[in-house]
């Protein structure tokens, strides 16, 4: 008797502790989906508007294309399909022109880049286009007397899938795959890359019994001119630099490629970097008469800089990994020598340094000319300090764990500017000291020790700059210069984030732009995760593209006052890149540095300041600090008003 009683005391015990586990797993399950959907807490300070999805990002930031006041987004994706999604004020929607700026990857086939945005396929013919990373090629209605037939030339490690009426014969050659071709009717052929392929670009070869008025390329239906053709699906493109280089007063790119995934030959003609030149809200490649070379270089972060005070804008690239033997290219400074066309000088200047890292452009010492802080592979943070246009490099130190990101500011308004390098193995804040740079944890002033990446934002306009982190949240500055958590804007699941911080709607208060990698069982455990994906992916042998939604957080909680600020510069330097600002308020004096309110991780463009007033409806004065050392001050400028001011 008494066994069988243990026995069910035993039973009831286990399916109790099976019953609470259970509970406990599907409220964490819960709890890990609901942060997917919405992930970032954002309570009533923000909320949330959806931009869409975008694939295989590589960069995000904002820049006023057209010179409107209104910030518009742009997006960096290897050869995927980009964005720019111009801000439409009056509707607060954003329209994407990338196509109708012809800022396409493919000048030749514009909107064929790899993306989720399919033709509209109506009238009978061929239709070729990528689906993603499948390369899809459609045929629809076709009769017996215009018979598709054809071959396209691939890479080896492909999957081929065909349905209804296409008819494949394989043809091996070495690496590549001869494919032969023939449909009637509707039929349809799927060219699927294994995950060691990099981008597809096929060579097709058209039977021409088919009228070219029968061939549809791309979302955009753009006809080929010859039955013989390539489709470059991309350009690796990196970073973007916006910047008037042209002195007509419009914002021209500057667009610095990768190098995909070190396959980019050093010879190969197609691979430079390119400089677009805006003509009334329409961008012209004047890349060949720039002089500029790229002498291979697999670029990863650029930014322009008047380095020697010449006035006119130059351009810094980081250059990443090549092939053996040569797996470091060293860094470019592309002097501008006369409008338009540029010389790389890093070599004879101290800056052609072999490693990528990430880098920033600021003033630390107020001598008026630029220096360089960089971040070096053996996590050394270090000082290229200009000396009329040489720099000498300086050791600043060492952190263990490098840096993600770096963002500057003058957070202790003692007149000049600190960093703060991101990472998440260990983050560090850079305290400037007479013009140069000591290392201290973040804890010392109540900021975390970790972050994947960091924006210093004064959000509540109150004068006081705070300090946003993945996946913490943002970080209130208080009256004695401590930080302390507010938990807005905090995630508990953050795969790869993008964001940056800007005035989306010109109320004054700074909005938030985030990009989070869409991996729907990235909160799995791996093993789980990995099983998750093979049931719920269509093939786990297939290259897939990674997806990311864009998510804006409008602030609608900051009732203070505020400033901002567009400077307008001299031709040469129409952005006044390297500029500085002080607003002085009975709070203190806040500096800023034109450039430093920039989110982009490689890119550039966001040259806009933003300054807190708090409770006062005007600012004491402005003092601006003109690139060429040139000193105005507006004195009482009235607040809530974004004040454009020319040199």
């Amino acid at each position: 008797m008494s066994k069988l009683l243990l026995r069910r005391s035993i039973v009831r015990i286990s399916t109790l502790v099976t019953l609470a586990l259970f509970v406990a797993v599907a409220m964490i399950l819960w709890s890990r989906i609901d942060s997917v959907r919405n992930p970032l807490k954002s309570d009533r300070w923000f909320t949330q508007q959806q931009l869409g999805v975008t694939y295989d990002l590589n960069d995000l930031g904002v820049v006023d294309v057209n010179n409107d006041s209104w910030l518009d987004i742009f997006t960096t994706n290897h050869n995927a399909r980009q964005s720019l999604l111009v801000n439409r004020a009056s509707s607060g929607e954003f329209i994407d022109q990338l196509l109708e700026l012809s800022l396409s990857q493919n000048s030749e086939f514009p909107g064929v880049e790899p993306s989720d945005i399919e033709p509209s396929i109506e009238a009978p013919g061929l239709y070729i286009y990528f689906d993603q990373a499948d390369l899809v090629i459609n045929a629809h209605d076709i009769d017996g007397t215009d018979s598709v037939a054809g071959q396209i030339l691939l890479p080896n490690a492909v999957m081929i899938e065909t349905k209804d009426n296409f008819k494949v014969s394989n043809l091996e050659n070495d690496e590549k795959l001869n494919i032969e071709f023939q449909a009637h009717g509707n039929g349809q052929l799927i060219v699927r890359p294994l995950p060691n392929t990099y981008y597809l670009s096929p060579t097709f070869k058209l039977n021409e019994r088919l009228p070219l008025d029968r061939v549809y390329v791309g979302s955009e239906l753009i006809r080929p001119s010859t039955h013989d053709f390539r489709l470059w699906s991309g350009k690796d493109r990196h970073a973007m630099v916006w910047a008037d280089f042209s002195g007509d007063e419009q914002l021209d790119v500057f667009i610095a490629r990768g190098g995909a995934s070190g396959r980019f030959s050093q010879n190969n003609p197609r691979n430079v970097d390119e400089l677009m030149i805006q003509d009334n809200f329409t961008f012209k490649d004047r890349t060949a008469e720039s002089d500029i070379l790229k002498n291979g270089c697999p670029a990863r972060q650029a930014a322009s800089v008047d380095f020697d005070q010449d006035g006119q804008l130059d351009i810094y690239i980081v250059c990443g990994r090549g092939k053996p033997p040569r797996q470091f290219f060293p860094n470019q400074l592309h002097w501008q020598k006369a409008k338009g066309h540029f010389i790389d000088v890093a070599a004879e200047r101290g800056l052609d340094i072999p490693e990528p890292g990430p880098f920033l452009w600021l003033d630390p010492d107020n001598d008026r000319d630029m220096d360089l802080f960089w971040v070096s592979r053996n996590n050394e943070f270090w000082l290229y300090v200009n000396r009329s246009g040489q720099f000498e490099p300086q050791l600043i130190g060492q952190n263990r764990s490098g840096a993600r990101q770096l963002t500057m500011s003058d957070y202790d308004s003692d007149g000049d500017l600190d960093v703060f390098a991101a990472s998440s193995q260990g983050s560090v804040l850079l305290t400037n000291v007479n013009g140069t740079y000591e290392i201290t944890t973040p804890q010392s002033v109540g900021l975390p020790a970790r972050a994947s990446t960091a924006k210093w934002v004064d959000y509540n306009n109150d004068g006081l700059m705070d300090l946003h982190v993945l996946p913490g949240g943002i970080f209130r500055q208080r009256s004695d210069r401590r930080f302390e958590a507010t938990h807005l804007l905090e995630s508990k699941y953050f795969p790869k984030p993008f964001s940056t911080w800007f005035d989306v709607d010109n109320d004054g208060d700074r909005d938030l732009l985030i990009a989070i990698e869409d991996k729907p069982f990235g909160w799995i455990p791996s093993k789980l995760r990995h099983l998750g994906e093979r049931i719920f992916s269509r093939d786990d042998k297939i290259r897939r593209l990674p997806k990311s939604k864009v998510i804006l957080y409008r602030n609608v909680g900051t009732k203070h006052h505020w400033l901002q600020l567009q400077l307008i510069g001299k031709e040469g330097n129409r952005q006044a890149i390297g500029a500085r600002v002080e607003v002085a308020t009975p709070d203190g004096l806040q500096l800023q540095q034109v450039g430093q309110a920039e989110g982009s991780k490689f890119s550039q463009g966001h040259y806009r300041l933003y300054f807190g007033l708090g409770q006062y409806e005007s600012a004491d004065s402005v003092r601006i600090f003109w690139p060429d050392g040139t000193l105005e001050e507006i004195e009482n400028p009235k607040g809530d008003q974004l004040l454009k001011i020319k040199y």
